[in-house]
């Protein structure tokens, strides 16, 4: 090999593996289809908030996050139920719709919860009740979750 063709080798080599890290050092990046895309931190009045409003915001918070926590396990739980079923040749089709309603009881229940903490932190005069969590669940879009129409509570 010349000397020239090492160098445009190199160069090249060089070029191609410094895009990837090009891409991973856009600070405005948010991950794959928008994923993790808001936090708390991205509404822009968040900022403006005395303590007080913090407070009761992180209250409001957690209290909605323990309402969801068991509704999002027990959805979880019965949609791997419902694939492993499905895939089964002895389940019976009743087995399956019984699973469907459950699910789908359980996504009202999400919204439900959801659009309860929504009206309470538009009562307390708080801002960005729409905003989404970091951890992937929407807050007030009625069940639509996270970037590309995905999320856990669809």
């Amino acid at each position: 090999m010349t000397r020239k063709t090492i160098i445009t080798s190199l160069a090249a080599i060089i070029f191609a593996t410094s895009i990837p890290v090009a891409a991973m050092a856009n600070p405005a990046f948010h991950g794959r289809y928008g994923y993790n895309c808001q936090a708390p931190a991205s509404c822009p009045a968040m900022t403006q908030l005395t303590d007080e409003q913090k407070a009761q915001f992180d209250k409001l918070h957690e209290e909605h996050y323990a309402a969801v926590a068991p509704l999002r396990d027990s959805l979880m739980e019965k949609r791997m139920t419902l694939n492993a079923l499905s895939r089964n040749p002895n389940t019976t089709p009743a087995e399956l719709r019984q699973l469907s309603a459950d699910i789908t009881k359980l996504r009202t229940q999400i919204r439900t919860v959801n659009d309860e903490f929504v009206a309470k932190m538009e009562k307390a005069g708080l801002p960005c009740p729409q905003f989404r969590h970091h951890d992937g669940y929407g807050y007030g879009h009625r069940g639509q979750g996270m970037g590309q129409g995905r999320g856990y509570n669809r």
